[in-house]
């Protein structure tokens, strides 16, 4: 895709940003590894944001849930109040965290905890380290160290396959099950239970982005997007031929955390 990208913070560019959210008021919110959170807008400057998050912890994903944003880091998890974190009680190292049916779940080094407004449990069945977890109507989708754990919500039940290699993030596109292992590599479900690994050249996978419909390949090559093709799905570039991290979107506009060019935006 032939698009002309920007940077969206101007002269000065925080380097090694593994996470990004774009936040309603135009301004958006970056991980800068070994610096914490910044709050980033061009006409009101920059902002760093760690009050409230343990001096030495690492953060691995910022992510909007429901109408709060939450810092997953190896200290547990935080939600932001205003300029700085609450401590949310959970604190196992904590990976991602989705909601659904009023429910939050949360991916962590100890297995799948859910928090109901009574507090934090584990989910039996997910003992493994989990990195990330999707609702589906039917099933809870979990990617972990060993592969991906579908839990039955109906029968109650879960099943898990085996992969060569962990899967750190998951998406949905088009009724596939779609990841990024540990070992670069993009992870596609067959739609029978099973699971194919490819891999692109030298390209290094590093996570995959759910977006409404939409479904981002973050990869050390560039950003790409899933289109469905011969019943299947292939990656078609945008022109960015950097490392990049993480990417969100909001109203048109994508905002693309990459590892040397700081925080680049791109129209849709």
């Amino acid at each position: 895709m032939n698009r002309d990208t920007e940077s969206y913070a101007g002269d000065r560019l925080l380097t090694n940003i593994s996470s990004i959210v774009a936040c309603g008021d135009g301004s958006v919110l970056a991980v800068s590894l070994g610096q914490g959170v910044y709050r980033i807008c061009p006409e009101r400057g920059w902002q760093k944001l760690n009050d409230g998050l343990p001096p030495k912890a690492t953060i691995n994903r910022l992510q909007l849930c429901g109408p709060s944003i939450y810092a997953c880091t190896d200290s547990g998890l935080f939600e932001l109040d205003g300029d700085g974190w609450l401590d949310h009680s959970l604190t196992v190292p904590c990976y991602q965290i989705t909601s659904a049916g009023g429910m939050q779940l949360a991916a962590t080094s100890y297995g799948l905890w859910s928090y109901s407004g009574h507090g934090w449990s584990q989910l039996s069945g997910t003992d493994s380290i989990v990195y990330d977890a999707m609702v589906a109507p039917q099933y809870v989708i979990v990617g972990h160290d060993k592969g991906i754990a579908v839990y039955d919500r109906y029968m109650s039940a879960w099943t898990d396959v085996a992969l060569e290699a962990g899967v750190t993030s998951l998406a949905i596109y088009r009724g596939h099950v779609i990841g990024a292992s540990a070992a670069g590599k993009l992870v596609v479900g067959n739609k029978q239970g099973g699971y194919d690994g490819y891999r692109f050249g030298r390209m290094f996978v590093y996570r995959v982005v759910q977006s409404a419909d939409r479904v981002y390949v973050c990869t050390d090559k560039g950003l790409y997007r899933l289109v469905s093709f011969g019943g299947g799905v292939r990656m078609v570039a945008y022109r960015l031929d950097c490392p990049v991290t993480d990417v969100d979107e909001y109203e048109g506009m994508l905002y693309v955390a990459t590892l040397f060019r700081g925080v680049q935006r791109i129209a849709k």
